[in-house]
């Protein structure tokens, strides 16, 4: 049987001078749902989020943009860093496999927004990773 109870949490701002940052409970996305961690995040106008790999997990991001930003990202060690630029308004899906770095640059003047979902696969691969 399904949870049916209805709740509501206020979540505190973990951010810093880049902007916003969100933290989403784990405890709201543990049935059927097989996440490590999620956050909502803003990013301020020159700033950049990201930088970082995980080792042996995957993610999705979510952006949202009214103005322009740039997603960059390389392979591992050694590999050319990627880059696409995006501008005008609306949302992109990113999906991140284990070992690949990334970052989200804010080159536009709008804040933008981003929602993060890590994963950790352990015995099945999900669809989008094939």
């Amino acid at each position: 049987m399904a949870n049916t109870d209805f709740a509501i949490e206020v979540v505190a701002d973990s951010g810093d001078g880049r902007g916003a940052s969100f933290p989403v409970s784990t405890g709201w996305l543990t049935e059927g749902f097989a996440s490590l961690d999620a956050h909502v995040t803003t990013i301020r106008p020159g700033c950049i989020r990201g930088n970082h790999y995980h080792a042996a997990r995957r993610e999705v991001l979510v952006v949202l943009y009214d103005d322009c930003w740039s997603v960059h990202w390389d392979t591992g060690s050694g590999s050319p860093v990627n880059s696409r630029r995006f501008t005008g308004s609306g949302c992109v899906l990113l999906q991140v496999p284990p070992m690949v770095s990334h970052a989200i640059r804010n080159d536009g003047r709008q804040t933008l927004r981003m929602v993060g979902i890590i994963w950790a696969f352990t015995t099945s691969t999900p669809h989008w990773a094939a």
